[in-house]
């Protein structure tokens, strides 16, 4: 399961250490490892005391070789490729979009699982914007431009997330 989390390059590690704080461990309680890159905030003392305290196996990847943090670098590839899509039309909405493009991520089937996040992590789907009839019971409480809205960034969204599993398993199977 993927969580899509703004932050500025000018964080701290304190200020990561609070990105991590929320959701992360709000939602899934303490990690048993933690796969990072060589960034000089995951190295401090902070990040240091924090992974001996709650016992976190600590996994950075090597300098010019983050293969070990695959898993990332594929997800963040998928965010990057969803965010152009989207920012062609107005580069400020972009932290706006998370949520629903995070959304999008977790519910939409993996083919190496062939299971969304959600699946893996609850067992069932979740219900969206698009599996729902929002014309029916949502109509009252969405203006008709935000339930249109809504629907389009879901649709964009899941199209945009299988274009891009398909052009990295392109990519992939190129390698081998």
């Amino acid at each position: 399961m993927a969580h899509f989390v703004p932050a500025k390059k000018s964080f701290t590690a304190a200020d990561t250490v609070e990105l991590f704080a929320d959701p992360l461990i709000r939602y899934h309680g303490f990690p048993e490892a933690l796969i990072s890159d060589r960034d000089p905030r995951f190295q401090s003392d902070l990040w240091n005391q924090l992974c001996r305290r709650f016992n976190i196996k600590r996994c950075m990847s090597s300098s010019y070789h983050p293969q070990r943090d695959g898993q990332t670098e594929r997800v963040n590839r998928t965010l990057e490729q969803m965010l152009r899509t989207y920012i062609k039309s107005d580069e400020r909405e972009w932290e706006r979009l998370l949520p629903a493009l995070e959304l999008a991520y977790n519910t939409t089937s993996h083919s190496s699982t062939e299971l969304s996040p959600f699946e893996v992590m609850i067992g069932e789907n979740l219900l969206t914007a698009a599996d729902l009839d929002i014309v029916g019971a949502l109509a009252p409480t969405l203006t008709p431009p935000m339930t249109k809205l809504f629907r389009q960034l879901c649709d964009r969204a899941q199209s945009h997330i299988l274009e891009a599993k398909w052009q990295q398993k392109y990519y992939a199977d190129t390698k081998r």
